[in-house]
C-alpha cells in the first residue's frame, strides 16, 4: 500500500482528470481575459480608445451657455438709431433702469414720442421729457439691440431668445433630456442587441456630421432638432464605451477603471471653456467644439468588439481572434485555440438566458413586455413602491441640482469661463473621494450627508446676498462649486446604491428608470435658472437647495446596503425596504 502511494502518477491520467474537472466547473469569462492578459499594452490601448469617447462628450453636452451667451440687450428704437443717437443716449432716454439690479431693462421701453425726440435731439428731449411722454406705462420691445462687443454672434442674438422667447433658449438644453425620457429605457437594449463596437461606431459616425450640420442651421427649429439628435448619439456612444471598457477589464481593475473612465470627461469639461474663450462667434464655436470628436476616428480601425458579447452571441471565432491579438500584444503565451473554442461554447450554453440571441425587432417587443412586467410588480408591492419613489426622487434631485449648479455662472455674476473650468476641475477629487466616503459611512449615510452638504452650500448664496451684499463674488462661487462637488458625488453614488437595492433580474430596469428621472431633472434645471431668476434672484439657488435637502431627508427611509448580500428575489427587496420602517410594518 505504501509503495503504491509513493509512485509517480501518470501524466496522461492527470491531464484527463483536469479535463473532466474543467468540464464540470462553471466557465467564467475571467478565464479568457486571463489568457489574453488584463494589464498589458492591449488593455491600455482599448481604455484610451474608449476614453476618447468620454473626453468628447462634454464639448457638446455642456456647451449650452457658451453657444447661447446672452449679452446686454435693450429695445431697438429705430427713430433714435436713425438719428445717430449713441447706445448710451438711447439707454438713458428710452429704457427703464432698475435700481434693485443696477441694470437697464432688456424687454421694456418708455412709451414716448420718439419721432419728435429724434427731431429735437438728445439734450432737448431730456428737458421736454414730460411733453414727449405718451403714457406712463412701459411697453414691450418690437425688436432688440445687443451689445456685440464680447460676443459677435450667439444663438440668443441670432434668434432673439430673450424676454418672452427666453424659454426657447432654455429648451435648447432641456429638449434632449425630454427626449431621453423615452429613449433611455431602450438605449441599453440597443447596445446589448447590436454590440458595443457597432453602437459606438454608428453613434460616432452620425454624431460628427450632425454636430457640424448644427453650425449651418438656417433657423431655430433646425438647430434644436440637430442638438437633440447630437445629444442622443452622445449618450449612446458614451454608455457603450463605458460598458466595453468594463467588460474588457479584470476583477481587480474594474472598480478603478469605473472611476478613471470619468477622468477624460472631466478633462473635456475643463477644456470646453478654453475653446469657448478663444472662439466667440457661435457657428465657428460649434465647429470648433466638434473638432475633438475627430480623435475618435481611430476607433473605426482599432476598437475591438467585446469578446464577452461575441461569446454570448455565438460568434466564437471572432471572439477568439480578438483574444489572440490581445495575447500577442500583451506578450502572453499562446493558448490552445480548440480548447478555448470549446470553453466558449460551454460558457454560452451556461450563461445565455432567454432572449440573449434575439434579433433587434423581436427583442424590442419582448423588452417592452418585460418593462411592463417590472412596472406591474412595482405597483403591486407597497414597500417596493415606497423604496422606489424615494430612490427615483433622489435621481431627479441629483440631476436637476447638478446641471442647475453647473450652468449657474451667469446668475452668480461670475466669469463663466473660470466657473466652468473650476467646475470641471472639482470633478476629479469628487470621483476619488467618493469611494473612501462610502466605505466609511456606508451608502445610506453618504447619500444623506452629500445631499445635505450640497443644500447647505447652495442656500448660503442667497443668504450672503441678503445679509452680506458686499461679499466678494468669489465667496458665492466657492459655495456654488462646493455644492456642485457634493451633488456630483451623490449623483455617482446613485448608480451604485440603486444597483445594490435591486436584484439581478430587476437591476438594469431600475437603473434605466433612474436614468428617466435623471433626464427629467436635467430637463427642468435650465428653466429654473433662466426663468425663475427674472422673478427673484434667490429663487434658483433656493429651489435647488430645497430639492437637495428634501432628497437627503427622504434618504433616511432607505435601507443600508454596505456589506449586505445583494437581494436574490422580490421578497428580499421587500424585506430590505421594510427593514427601514420596522414599527410601521409591524403595526
Amino acid at each position: 500500500m505504501e509503495m503504491k502511494t509513493t509512485e509517480a502518477p501518470n501524466e496522461d491520467v492527470i491531464k484527463s482528470e483536469e479535463e473532466k474537472t474543467s468540464q464540470t466547473e462553471p466557465i467564467s469569462f475571467q478565464y479568457f481575459l486571463e489568457l489574453a492578459g488584463t494589464n498589458g499594452p492591449w488593455n491600455y490601448l482599448v481604455f484610451l480608445l474608449c476614453a476618447t469617447c468620454s473626453f468628447v462628450s462634454p464639448f457638446q453636452s455642456l456647451s449650452y451657455q457658451f453657444l447661447g451667451n446672452t449679452p446686454d440687450h435693450w429695445c431697438h428704437v429705430s427713430e433714435l438709431v436713425d438719428a445717430n443717437w449713441t447706445d448710451h443716449q438711447i439707454l438713458r432716454f428710452a429704457i427703464p433702469f432698475d435700481n434693485a439690479t443696477g441694470k437697464y431693462d432688456g424687454c421694456l421701453m418708455h412709451n414716448l414720442n420718439y419721432s419728435s425726440a429724434a427731431e429735437l435731439g438728445y439734450e432737448e428731449s431730456l428737458e421736454q421729457l414730460d411733453a414727449l411722454t405718451i403714457d406712463e406705462r412701459e411697453i414691450k420691445c418690437p425688436t432688440r439691440d445687443f451689445n456685440l462687443t464680447d460676443f459677435p454672434s450667439t444663438v440668443v442674438t441670432e434668434w432673439d431668445l430673450v424676454c418672452n422667447r427666453r424659454f426657447l433658449y432654455s429648451t435648447t438644453f432641456s429638449a434632449s433630456f425630454f427626449v431621453r425620457l423615452f429613449t433611455s429605457p431602450f438605449t441599453g437594449f440597443i447596445i446589448d442587441a447590436c454590440g458595443r463596437r457597432l453602437s459606438i461606431l454608428v453613434s460616432l459616425g452620425l454624431f460628427i456630421p450632425c454636430s457640424l450640420l448644427a453650425a449651418a442651421s438656417s433657423n431655430f427649429v433646425m438647430y434644436l432638432i440637430l442638438r437633440i439628435v447630437v445629444a442622443q448619439f452622445d449618450m449612446c456612444f458614451y454608455m457603450a464605451s463605458f460598458v466595453l471598457c468594463l467588460e474588457l477589464s479584470g476583477k481587480s481593475q474594474r472598480s478603478m477603471l469605473g472611476v478613471l473612465f470619468c477622468v477624460p470627461w472631466a478633462l473635456g469639461y475643463m477644456a470646453l471653456p478654453g475653446v469657448a474663450y478663444l472662439v466667440r462667434e457661435w457657428r465657428f464655436l460649434q465647429l470648433a467644439l466638434t473638432v475633438p470628436a475627430f480623435l475618435t476616428i481611430v476607433d473605426f480601425w482599432l476598437l475591438p468588439e467585446s469578446p464577452r458579447w461575441l461569446v454570448l452571441k455565438g460568434r466564437h471565432e471572432e471572439a477568439l481572434n480578438i483574444l489572440k491579438r490581445a495575447a500577442k500584444m500583451n506578450k502572453r503565451p499562446a493558448f490552445k485555440e480548440d480548447d478555448v473554442l470549446q470553453k466558449m461554447k460551454a460558457m454560452q450554453a451556461e450563461e445565455s438566458e432567454e432572449g440573449t440571441n434575439r434579433d433587434c425587432c423581436s427583442g424590442l417587443a419582448v423588452h417592452t413586455k418585460e418593462f411592463g412586467s417590472h412596472l406591474f410588480k412595482l405597483v403591486k408591492s407597497w414597500p417596493l413602491l415606497r423604496l422606489t419613489l424615494v430612490v427615483m426622487f433622489c435621481w431627479f434631485a441629483a440631476s436637476a441640482t447638478y446641471y442647475g449648479v453647473s450652468l449657474n455662472a451667469v446668475n452668480l455674476s461670475a466669469n463663466v469661463y473660470l466657473y466652468m473650468f473650476f467646475g470641471g476641475l472639482l470633478e476629479l477629487p469628487s470621483y476619488i473621494l467618493l469611494w473612501p466616503l462610502v466605505s466609511f459611512l456606508g451608502r445610506k449615510w453618504s447619500f444623506i450627508f452629500l445631499f445635505a452638504a450640497c443644500g447647505v452650500a447652495i442656500v448660503a448664496i442667497p443668504i450672503l446676498d441678503e445679509f452680506a451684499p458686499t461679499a466678494p463674488v468669489s465667496v458665492k462661487v466657492a459655495c456654488s462649486l462646493l455644492g456642485k462637488m457634493a451633488i456630483n458625488m451623490a449623483f455617482q453614488l446613485a448608480y451604485l446604491y440603486t444597483g445594490e437595492l435591486y436584484h439581478t433580474s430587476h437591476r438594469s430596469f431600475f437603473i434605466s428608470l433612474g436614468a428617466i428621472f435623471s433626464a427629467a431633472g436635467g430637463a427642468v434645471s435650465p428653466y429654473v435658472n433662466d426663468l425663475l431668476v427674472d422673478r427673484a434672484t434667490w429663487a434658483p439657488p433656493v429651489t435647488f437647495a430645497a430639492l437637495s435637502i428634501l432628497a437627503g431627508t427622504l434618504s433616511f427611509t432607505l435601507p443600508e446596503t454596505k456589506d449586505e448580500e445583494l437581494p436574490e428575489s422580490v421578497g428580499d427587496m421587500e424585506t430590505s425596504a421594510s427593514a427601514a420602517h420596522p414599527k410601521k410594518e409591524a403595526s
